[in-house]
């Protein structure tokens, strides 16, 4: 779900916003902590059978409580920036105005001299002021969403932040009988509900705003859209307006902030993990390694290269900007067999591990 908040954000007319920058890395940090937390323990428990390395391991040990600590440090951070961003926006204040977003004060500085502007500019006075009531309407969405942000995680937050207050008041005490189990029980429900608040922040963004949920059906459209053009891709020529359509899709791709990049990375870095740690459990964990390093391979180095020479090419014709979506599409084809073989090698090695080996006298 933080992964959809960042797409979000980083979409449409939200990009162009301050605010949404602080709601992208506070979706980041969400990731971290579901990750330390959350995604830490399945690994442990679920593929480890309960062995955890950082029992072992002291640099294992402080890594894994140090990323978890700093996840929350950071999102209460940018809890504090996005409020300080919506105080600066409500500001009387120009300068403050100004500070939270550049483009506001350009846009508010010529609705401001309207009538020193010639009358033959009338329309393009009009298409400002369109301009800045959509970004108001950003803004008070954005306002919204913060402060029931902020609600929030003041609620899922409680028991953890008071619990550490009252540890670090009754930390020269000695813990005798059942205090400690007692204390250790509400310190893993406080964890818990720290990662449930990390886990429905795209839950509450769609119940409190609009935009974001008109992002979001924008977001389905084009992928939609896209899903289909990929089918006629394979099929027969494309017509102009899926052309355009496909086109603009890459072109947006190509300009996202580098960070977006991890939505893809993280789980190919952490599906690499798994398989090297099961490469010898059973024969068909060793054939799923090549299938996934192929599905790897081919997503980095053929199909990044020609979203790039897409946005790169500034002299190509429709013809040659239609083959490029074609071997995009043919690629795309060739990942989808890999991964369904990749998915019957894990159901046959998921099998063929559950059966008992039989002892030898």
């Amino acid at each position: 779900t933080n992964v959809a908040n960042i797409l979000i954000f980083s979409y449409g007319r939200l990009r162009t916003n301050i605010c949404s920058w602080y709601f992208i890395c506070l979706s980041i940090s969400q990731i971290l902590s579901l990750f330390f937390n959350g995604l830490y323990r399945i690994i442990v428990n679920g593929w480890n059978n309960g062995y955890d390395y950082s029992q072992i391991s002291m640099d294992l040990c402080k890594f894994r409580g140090y990323g978890f600590v700093l996840s929350v440090v950071l999102s209460r951070h940018f809890l504090c920036l996005i409020l300080l961003d919506r105080w600066m926006i409500t500001s009387r204040s120009a300068s403050l105005r100004n500070k939270s977003s550049l483009k506001v004060g350009r846009w508010k500085n010529l609705r401001n001299r309207g009538r020193a502007i010639h009358p033959s500019t009338r329309a393009t006075q009009q298409t400002l002021n369109h301009l800045l009531i959509r970004q108001s309407r950003s803004d008070f969405q954005l306002i919204r969403l913060s402060l029931i942000q902020i609600l929030f995680f003041i609620i899922f937050n409680a028991i953890y932040s008071t619990y550490y207050l009252y540890f670090t008041t009754t930390i020269s005490q000695v813990r005798t009988g059942d205090r400690l189990p007692i204390e250790l029980f509400v310190t893993n429900i406080g964890q818990c509900l720290l990662v449930t608040y990390a886990a429905v922040t795209f839950a509450l963004y769609m119940l409190a705003s609009s935009v974001f949920r008109q992002e979001f059906q924008e977001c389905c459209m084009l992928s939609i859209d896209m899903f289909c053009d990929h089918y006629s891709l394979v099929s027969s020529s494309l017509t102009s307006q899926q052309l355009n359509t496909c086109i603009s899709y890459y072109l947006n791709d190509s300009h996202q902030p580098w960070y977006t990049s991890l939505a893809t990375l993280l789980p190919m870095l952490i599906g690499v993990f798994i398989m090297f740690r099961n490469i010898r459990r059973t024969v068909y964990d060793t054939l799923s390694v090549p299938v996934f390093l192929a599905v790897t391979g081919i997503f980095l180095f053929r199909i990044k290269k020609y979203i790039e020479t897409i946005a790169t090419d500034i002299q190509a014709n429709n013809s040659t900007k239609e083959e490029y979506l074609k071997q995009i599409a043919y690629n795309h084809v060739i990942i989808g067999v890999l991964l369904i073989l990749l998915l019957i090698l894990q159901i046959l090695a998921e099998k063929q591990a559950k059966v008992p080996k039989k002892k030898t006298m």
